[in-house]
């Protein structure tokens, strides 16, 4: 590779780590290499959030090869890795990998983000969001004014127990989308709408597994692969560990369109 790339580094991962991944299923890990098992590079992008109304800027960071054109806006939000922002990059000439990672096939994805279309995509997930929240909290209060005046001539029905419950339940959902916004773009209130400002590209290392092993229940021949994206990078308090990242396996399943890219890679 001729220009230099901006790489944060994986972690130095003995064949023992990956064993020890509790949340890989138990004969997996048996069997562990039985599997098609790559080293994988993938892109992603620093973003400048733009809160045009709010006056601000915050930043972020977002998958750059998943196309969002097939995902779901909801969805989207699983791309993005604030967390990155903190995390140490360096410039190389050649992707860096130590000790037995070395021997395993590489993949690199090529990053192809559409920036525009991800901004519109998160603006209605933005207004649709505030719009039901607005819409939930006007419910909520007028269900208890309702309800608070009814339970002190006839107690509490089952029947408004189990409205109370469903109106509560139907708020939480709502209110989680707002917690999973306002994490992802980094914002304290939710803006109406958001312009994404494409920065720095860097690639960070999963150990992708494809476990080829489970027949589908109902099926003779045909096998339900599942995919296991293994962050390289340890995490813990006291004891880092190998962990999991289960959102980029649950795109991956759920997303024939982002398979392919993988397996055209």
């Amino acid at each position: 590779m001729g220009n230099k790339l901006e790489v944060i580094y994986p972690s130095k991962v003995r064949k023992e780590d990956l064993r020890k991944i509790k949340q890989l299923p138990t004969d997996l890990q048996r069997e562990f290499w039985k599997n098609d098992i790559k080293v994988l590079w993938m892109p992603y992008h620093k973003v400048k959030c733009v809160l045009a109304e709010q006056g601000r800027r915050t930043y972020t960071t977002i998958n750059a090869s998943f196309p969002p054109a097939v995902i779901e806006p909801l969805d989207l939000l699983l791309l993005f890795r604030p967390n990155f922002l903190k995390k140490e990059k360096r410039e190389v000439k050649q992707f860096p990998l130590e000790g037995f990672l070395r021997e395993l096939p590489i993949l690199s994805l090529s990053p192809k983000i559409n920036a525009e279309l991800v901004e519109e995509k998160i603006t209605i997930l933005l207004q649709s969001t505030k719009k039901q929240l607005k819409s939930s909290e006007s419910r909520e209060l007028k269900k208890l004014s309702e309800n608070a005046g009814l339970k002190r001539l006839v107690g509490f029905p089952k029947d408004l127990k189990r409205d109370s419950y469903e109106t509560k339940e139907s708020h939480s959902k709502i209110r989680a989308i707002e917690i999973l916004l306002k994490e992802m773009l980094k914002v304290r209130k939710l803006p109406l709408k958001v312009n994404f400002r494409v920065k720095d590209l860097f690639y960070y290392p999963y150990l992708l597994i494809s476990d080829q092993g489970r027949k589908e229940k109902n099926a003779s021949s045909s096998t339900q692969v599942r995919y296991y994206f293994v962050d390289l990078q340890k995490r813990g308090l006291i004891i880092k560990k190998l962990h999991l990242d289960p959102l980029l396996g649950g795109l991956l399943e759920k997303y024939s369109q982002i398979r392919d890219i993988l397996h055209q890679a």
